[in-house]
């Protein structure tokens, strides 16, 4: 009589099942690639472009009092016409000062709370990679091409440093593409394609953040000098390899021997000076320039200097300012008081309520964010058996990016331009991302979005379509 023997093994459906897991996980990770987080970013910057377009041709320019120097005049090019159809609601507000420094320098006093690395990068783009062109259209119309063109660039590489950035903090999977995706199509998406710092700034704070992280001293170095040399607000960044070094502090059972522990010491000691060496180089050239006149010579074009006597504006050939005579002659704090009455609760007026309005939505969601990381903290610090083991888990490697945003928040309500805040928490901080991400994440399992998610993809879009249209047709805007 034959026995038949069961295989020993796993029952049969148990190996189906197994395999369908193992054959999505293969086709998530297919799917859930950097090269897919690029491409978000690259179809997001195609449609800011078109709405610009169309708004830029169907609608009617607002014309505000504001600063629009007169460009020098040069023999009109045959594709200006074309750039200025394709290209021109970019260069308005704060473009238009970034656009002056690259093809003047600082040729007004008030210039000078706009920071070089960005302006120097697009005449440096415009006089090499570009210089052809300068045969086609004038060198105004060059540097809006080139600023252009290296916003793109940067946003694409902005977001390949979310999506590595994203892996590190919260694991592979769909969340960091998801973050990705939420960078693509941010509320601040026209200030990432018009003419402005954002772009670089926040591909240069997201390089920081993805280098002290991998631990690679060099390179984040260069990341925070780029990031002191494009914004003021740069300088906080130096927080992240500082909390690295106290981070050291409390996990020092994995140095060897006590001169390793200081030789690192040292490392990331020398990141944070010579990141922060490019703020003040760059603050000093200020004082060259406005209160040293007589040594600083650079001929400015008498048609600018017609328009600084119009507008009241101070140019080097003129007497020192005030602020040369401070006991610390800081050009930047004075300029933002003086120009724009920047300050602790001066914004706090009832003609201002509108644009506190506009940025309540990036308070409230930037205030979730911050909760949601404590309440992981709680349940993290709960479940460890030691404080030690609780500061090297997971959840504490969100302490940097939390006390950032937080920070943000609050300079941002109490000190600046309340409408400045969306652009300035959205290209500065990842953890707004990362918490999008999670909700979308929640929404991919259920199939059913939550109502604040609902909130959240209506209020991205609705701020991509109207901001890009005010923006370009010079309206106020955030």
């Amino acid at each position: 009589m034959t026995v038949i023997r069961r295989r020993k093994g796993r029952p049969k459906c148990e190996h189906l099942s197994a395999e369908l897991s193992n054959s999505k996980n293969e086709s998530d990770m297919v799917w859930y690639t950097p090269r897919k987080a690029i491409k978000f970013a690259a179809y997001s910057r195609i449609i800011v472009l078109v709405i610009q377009v169309i708004a830029n041709y169907l609608l009617a320019d607002h014309e505000p009092d504001v600063f629009n120097p007169p460009g020098v005049q040069e023999p009109v090019g045959s594709l200006d016409p074309a750039v200025e159809l394709l290209l021109g609601g970019f260069r308005r507000w704060d473009s238009i000062y970034m656009l002056h420094i690259a093809e003047h320098g600082y040729t007004y006093e008030n210039t000078v709370a706009f920071f070089p690395a960005f302006p120097l990068l697009v005449k440096g783009i415009g006089m090499s990679l570009l210089y052809p062109l300068q045969h086609l259209m004038t060198f105004r119309h060059v540097l809006m091409v080139s600023a252009f063109l290296l916003n793109f660039t940067c946003f694409l590489i902005a977001a390949w440093y979310l999506y590595h950035l994203s892996t590190i903090l919260i694991g592979k999977g769909n969340r960091p593409l998801f973050s990705v995706l939420a960078f693509s199509f941010n509320p601040a998406s026209i200030f990432m394609s018009a003419a402005y710092s954002e772009t670089l700034f926040v591909m240069l704070t997201l390089a920081l953040m993805y280098h002290v992280e991998k631990k690679q001293c060099v390179k984040a170095t260069i990341a925070l000098a780029l990031a002191t040399a494009t914004r003021s607000n740069g300088v906080v960044l130096a927080g992240y390899p500082l909390y690295f070094l106290l981070k050291t502090l409390f996990t020092s059972d994995q140095y060897p021997r006590r001169i390793g522990m200081i030789r690192d010491w040292m490392k990331w000691f020398s990141c944070v000076l010579y990141g922060l060496l490019p703020f003040f180089v760059f603050q000093y050239m200020c004082y060259v320039v406005y209160c040293k006149g007589h040594v600083y010579r650079k001929a400015v074009p008498s048609l600018l200097i017609d328009y600084a006597r119009d507008r009241g504006y101070h140019v080097p050939s003129d007497e020192p300012s005030q602020w040369c005579y401070h006991q610390i002659p800081y050009a930047y704090g004075y300029i933002q008081k003086h120009h724009w009455n920047v300050g602790l609760g001066n914004y706090f007026e009832l003609k201002q309520i509108p644009n506190f309005l506009l940025a309540t939505p990036v308070v409230i969601l930037s205030l979730y964010s911050v909760f949601d990381c404590i309440a992981e903290f709680h349940i993290s610090y709960k479940q460890s058996p030691s404080f030690r083991s609780w500061v090297k888990g997971k959840p504490m490697m969100y302490t940097p990016y939390l006390l950032h945003l937080l920070f943000l928040v609050l300079y941002g309500v109490f000190t600046v331009h309340i409408q400045i805040l969306t652009r300035l928490i959205y290209s500065s901080s990842p953890l707004i991302y990362i918490s999008v991400s999670k909700m979308l994440a929640k929404c991919t399992k259920t199939l059913q979005p939550s109502f604040p998610l609902k909130l959240i993809i209506w209020y991205h879009f609705l701020f991509i379509i109207l901001g890009t249209i005010m923006h370009t047709n010079f309206y106020p805007w955030t």
